[in-house]
């Protein structure tokens, strides 16, 4: 069980995490972007998209950058800074093991897409999404049937993230333009 605050700063952490993976997405974007025309930067993206929605709807197999590693699934934490640090770590998506391909779109966007400060909001909400996947687990009730409870619900949660995913690309693209 969480002690004190501790979830809430690993949540925050995880939220600072993403916004720090979408502000360096950004940096290394501004080297990028310039070298590409807009055309084909929506290409690239356009063509990931379908690819990685392909493989999270196991349509094609394909292996993903990411550190395979699995961290318990309760962290326990006294202070403040453990839980922010570790929140942090796991908000760039470098920590631990992905379930889905969706970071990665993400990531791409934010690194070939935004103007700027949508950067920055790509990669908090990242970070607000593995946060959301860590608070629903601990105020589900009892917090061990949540594993049960999302196995049964993983597809239409999934289907649903991909469309959100997919709408704010789109968003991103046409507020690029």
């Amino acid at each position: 069980m969480w002690r004190g605050g501790a979830r809430w700063w690993f949540s925050a952490g995880e939220v600072i995490g993403g916004a720090l993976t979408g502000l360096v997405a950004l940096l290394l974007g501004a080297v990028l972007r310039p070298l590409l025309p807009r055309p084909v930067t929506l290409a690239v993206v356009a063509v990931a998209a379908v690819l990685l929605a392909a493989h999270d709807a196991g349509r094609l197999s394909f292996r993903l950058p990411q550190n395979a590693r699995q961290v318990p699934q309760l962290v326990v934490f006294d202070g403040r800074s453990g839980p922010l640090q570790f929140g942090v770590e796991m908000g760039t998506g470098l920590r631990t093991y992905m379930t889905s391909a969706l970071p990665h779109l993400a990531l791409l966007t934010a690194l070939l897409l935004p103007l700027g400060w949508q950067a920055l909001v790509v990669g908090a909400a990242f970070g607000a999404g593995r946060a959301a996947m860590a608070l629903t687990r601990l105020v589900h009730q009892p917090p061990e049937g949540w594993d049960s409870t999302y196995a049964t619900r993983e597809q239409p949660i999934r289907a649903a993230l991909w469309v959100v995913a997919l709408a704010a690309v789109l968003l991103v693209a046409v507020a690029g333009s």
